[in-house]
């Protein structure tokens, strides 16, 4: 008997096992016999490239270096290979995008710019140093420290705390003024607030990149911003630029964001200014710092190859304790890691407070006693020293006299007279002020720390006019207030916006104003906000919603609730947009239900696509059945169909069929009562789903068939997630039958809404599904470009859903390439990832692979191994498992042929077609086919084999598969030669050379095509 077999990849081993070393040190350059040469370290890399080590980490950061990664070994365990290498250089310095300067060119010129440029003016004004302050010189200089080691290349976090009063915004102030407008740094100063702490996410990172831009749109760090961090920038743009045509490529980057992705952008716009320029980021009142923001900070203060960035945030110590702010883990990590220290401010001493008295009222003649009689009283609260001292100045108890500061009074009058406590300063300030100068403090105190001249106006109901000059005087003459900045030029009513000195004056007015005149006063400030910025309002949506609260407008307060949790969902913010959501839902619960149940179906549905988005499928099931309830008590049939639907798919991805098959009857039993034909082609395609997960195809083809062309009208903006889902599985179903025409329309309109939503998740689903599809089809390098961007997307967003799938799948790529020693790489990085994250069908399809790679490398006891543990696994899980099994047994019967038992090999490829054949996965059945022409060719039945092969082409011949094609083609010209017809075998040979040519014209990358057309068997055909 005589076997004619030709194997799916390269038979021989020269291309991976022959290896020789060109250094004593095996892991720096590895060369294999085709002429591919490695570099297996950070130190080869950067020999290579005649740089240095953090050069080499830097281009492949944000230059895109093709530097790969061993399976899931250490950060630093790297290789690259040359060629590659050179086809990255010569691209970087020759060809830029769009056919414009290349983009690293492009960024490094704006670097240059920004290096050259004077520093940048600051974009926030400082509340405290418009008055005296004592300098605090051991703070001052443990500050200063800092700031040399990060000029030296460091990264530092100085964090001062302190009791209210303690000084800590005056110290923080005092060093952003002297580092501010010296060369040398650039530098951010923000300060967080407390009504909008868990409303507006990232407020004192998005105010200090205001800072950081308000030169202008021209300016250098503007368009680095907008070429680096294209998320940060559509935050911060001006109104007007959303008009420019070069906006909208800038918007759909951002839209294509993921909360990795607004780390890493953010990320990499620091590194960028701090290789040319040190960046110090100071914020005020952290204690009130959101979530979100806390995670990124704590991201760039972890980033191993960060260098020259200080972080100088001041907050209370025992409130961000007694709250469990976030920052609180984080700051003891960084502790240990010797990032941040924290300088707790002490109260003055009885030195310090006679230094103060003596900077406030220099040539002064009092009595030595003084100090102690106020550091008696105030117990060295530096707040309440410096409010005695201006106290005793308004009651003239303190007043020049022949040119000296004198006390006009004995010294034990004014120590009765002294306030017993800094509420008593503060109460004696307030009772100071005239009735409307109170009235106009107690409103402006409802918008927080800072306010708007204009808003206090129109709640105290005086004219903007009369109001500013009455805060003019409580600014110059009470000192309560400070000028912070002046509204937009182009406003119809010009006003200016303040801030108080200190919050202990803030919280006095707020708690002078009665609830009653509360809810008055925050309704006519929320209606002017809303007035002022009616060209697009959203952009205060939490501001709006917070007042509208206040104010008992719950309705409104909720419609702007759910707004804030849009907008913090679009800079992907998911704990603070979870928490807009549940407000949202608070404020519609006080509704009547007419009004209340279309806010909280909103919100819930949000909620649960936030939660899709991270594949916190749990959550999303709970939220869906809230959605579902609210549009039941609505009478929504169609929203509430949806809601079932996107619970349906949640505990799909669960793997709870049972449920998603019961839920998906449910919804059709609605939607037929309704009449909606979306709502039945919703829930068509929800039992479809359930239908393919346990093979029963012709099922799901008949569920889905009607759907797919309903769902792809659906006119709603935005899309629903489980809409896009399900067209997606739709195109699948077609696509594992090759059946392409129906199979990329779909997929690529589901692919365009997923990206319009933003949804990652979704995105690398079909991304996933169109390079599966691209692969079977023969178009290799595409399906290698959307299998590689799906792979990057679910690495950055830590998407543990479809990332175990996708080395394997690129493995299958690099087989059919010939690119064995890859194949084996993906395949056991497929398998660790899938192990590490629970997921046994993507072990089971990297086991399979991995015994296809070792056959084909002429090793059977190898794979028998991998045989073996992927039946192991395929018994634990049913997930899609008849999948999996026709590769199985696929798999198995090659083991066999290679072993030379043909009745063994016979059996598993006579299973594998009677599976293949039932859900018409047409490749697989072709396949099949093939091996069972070996079979009989191995026992010397060349006819039958021929028949065989024959069968299986016919298979392809309206739905072509090059990658099988040629190996029955190829098999089938051996059997003619056997069969003495020279004719037909040439034909067939030459259907193999086509077949080859149509796949290495399909591989764009040049290493990968010559290693295609330089295999044995490709050369064989001629095929260059």
């Amino acid at each position: 008997m005589s076997c004619i077999v030709v194997p799916p990849a390269e038979a021989g081993v020269e291309d991976t096992a022959d290896l020789w070393f060109t250094a004593r040190n095996s892991d720096v350059r590895v060369m294999n016999a085709s002429g591919r040469i490695r570099l297996d370290s950070w130190k080869g890399i950067a020999g290579y490239l005649k740089t240095s080590v953090r050069t080499v980490q830097r281009w492949e950061k944000y230059e895109g270096l093709p530097v790969h990664r061993h399976a899931h070994a250490r950060q630093d365990t790297v290789y690259a290979y040359t060629d590659e290498i050179e086809e990255w250089r010569s691209d970087r310095n020759r060809h830029g995008t769009k056919g414009g300067t290349p983009r690293s060119t492009a960024i490094a010129f704006l670097q240059a710019e920004l290096a050259s440029a004077s520093s940048v003016p600051p974009g926030t004004a400082l509340r405290s140093m418009q008055g005296r302050f004592l300098r605090r010189d051991d703070e001052l200089r443990i500050l200063q420290e800092n700031l040399d080691a990060v000029r030296a290349g460091g990264v530092r976090a100085v964090c001062l705390t302190g009791e209210p009063g303690a000084g800590k915004t005056t110290l923080l102030e005092q060093f952003v003024s002297g580092i501010q407008t010296a060369p040398g740094q650039l530098v951010t100063f923000s300060t967080c607030s407390q009504r909008l702490a868990s409303a507006e996410a990232f407020l004192p990172l998005l105010d200090g990149l205001d800072g950081l831009t308000c030169a202008g749109e021209d300016a250098a760090i503007t368009r680095l911003l907008r070429a680096i961090a294209p998320t940060w920038y559509v935050q911060i743009a001006p109104l007007w630029s959303t008009a420019d045509l070069a906006f909208a490529s800038v918007l759909e980057r951002a839209r294509a964001a993921s909360p990795e992705r607004v780390k890493r952008e953010l990320g990499a716009f620091v590194a960028h200014i701090t290789a040319v320029s040190p960046l110090v980021v100071a914020i005020d009142d952290f204690h009130w710092a959101d979530a979100s923001t806390v995670e990124v900070l704590a991201y760039l203060l972890s980033k191993p190859d960060l260098e020259r960035l200080l972080l100088v945030c001041a907050y209370r110590q025992t409130e961000m304790t007694l709250s469990a702010h976030p920052f609180v883990s984080v700051r003891h990590e960084l502790m240990k890691r010797r990032i941040l220290v924290e300088v707790p401010l002490r109260r003055f001493s009885l030195q310090e407070t006679a230094c103060y008295f003596d900077l406030v009222f220099p040539e002064n003649r009092f009595p030595k006693e003084l100090p102690e009689v106020v550091q008696a009283r105030s117990n060295g609260n530096p707040l309440f020293v410096s409010e005695i001292a201006r106290d005793l100045m308004e009651r003239g108890a303190v007043r020049r006299h022949e040119g000296w500061w004198c006390i006009d009074a004995s010294l034990d009058q004014v120590r009765s007279s002294l306030p017993l406590s800094i509420q008593s300063v503060i109460e004696r300030k307030l009772a100071q002020l005239d009735a409307e100068d109170k009235l106009l403090m107690m409103a402006a105190s409802l918008q927080g720390m800072e306010f708007d001249s204009r808003l206090a106006a129109i709640a105290a109901g005086c004219p903007v006019s009369d109001a500013e000059q009455r805060l003019a005087r409580l600014e110059s003459v009470h000192s309560l207030i400070t000028p912070v900045g002046e509204s937009d030029p182009g406003d119809a009513i010009p006003g200016q916006r303040y801030a108080f000195v200190h919050m202990l004056y803030q919280e006095a007015f707020q708690t002078a104003v009665t609830p009653a005149r509360r809810a008055e006063w925050s309704r006519l400030i929320a209606n002017a906000l809303a007035e002022l910025n009616k060209a697009d309002p959203s952009r205060v949506a939490a501001e709006l919603a917070m007042h509208y609260e206040a104010g008992r407008d719950f309705h409104r307060a909720a419609q702007w609730f759910l707004q804030a949790a849009r907008n913090a969902a679009q800079v992907y913010a998911n704990h603070e947009a979870a928490d807009l959501c549940k407000r949202a839902i608070t404020n519609a619960d006080r509704l009547e239900t007419g009004l209340r149940n279309g806010v909280v179906l909103d919100a819930a549905m949000l909620s649960a696509e936030l939660h899709l988005n991270v594949s916190a499928f749990e959550n999303a099931v709970a939220d869906f059945g809230l959605a579902e309830k609210a549009a039941s008590d609505a009478g929504l049939v169609e929203a509430q169909v949806d809601a079932i639907c996107g619970a349906a798919l949640a505990l799909f991805n669960l793997k709870r069929t049972s449920e998603t098959r019961a839920l998906g009857f449910k919804g059709l039993d609605l939607a037929r009562v309704s009449g909606s034909e979306t709502a039945v082609a919703s829930s068509h395609m929800v039992v479809a789903m359930e239908r393919m997960c346990v093979g029963d195809l012709g099922a799901a083809e008949r569920w889905s068939t009607s759907a797919l062309p309903v769902l792809q009208n659906d006119v709603r903006t935005p899309v629903p997630l489980h809409v896009i889902e399900g067209v997606g599985y739709g195109a699948a179903l077609h696509g594992w039958r090759l059946e392409y025409e129906d199979a990329f329309p779909p997929c690529e309109w589901a692919l365009a809404k997923a990206r319009e939503r933003g949804s990652n998740f979704h995105i690398v689903c079909l991304l996933f599904i169109r390079g599966m599809g691209f692969g079977n089809f023969g178009r290799l390098s595409d399906s290698l470009a959307d299998l590689r961007e799906g792979m990057r997307l679910s690495e950055i967003n830590h998407e543990r859903y479809w990332l175990p799938r996708l080395p394997n799948t690129l493995a299958w790529l690099h087989s059919e390439m010939f690119d064995v020693e890859e194949a084996l790489r993906l395949n056991r990085e497929g398998s660790v990832i899938a192990r590490e994250m629970n997921f046994p069908e993507g072990d089971v399809n990297s086991q399979i692979n991995l015994a296809l790679n070792y056959l084909s490398l002429n090793e059977p006891n190898s794979a028998r191994e991998h045989l073996a543990a992927a039946e192991t696994l395929l018994a634990q899980d049913e997930w899609f498992r008849w999948v999996y099994t026709i590769r199985f047994q696929a798999a198995y019967a090659e083991y066999w042929l290679m072993k030379g038992d043909p009745g063994e090999a016979a059996r598993y490829a006579t299973a594998s077609l009677n599976l293949a054949g039932g859900t018409r996965r047409r490749k697989h059945i072709a396949w099949a086919r093939k091996l069972l022409g070996d079979v009989a060719a191995m026992e010397d039945r060349p006819r039958e084999a021929a028949a065989h092969y024959q069968a299986g082409l016919s298979e392809l011949e309206r739905h072509p598969c090059p990658s099988v094609q040629w190996k029955i083609l190829a098999a089938l010209a051996a059997v003619h030669i056997k069969l003495h017809q020279p004719r037909e075998a040439e034909e067939s040979r030459a259907a193999t050379r086509r077949a080859l040519r149509e796949l290495a014209g399909s591989i764009r990358e040049a290493p990968l095509q010559n290693r295609f057309t330089g295999s044995r068997v490709v050369r064989e055909y001629g095929v260059a």
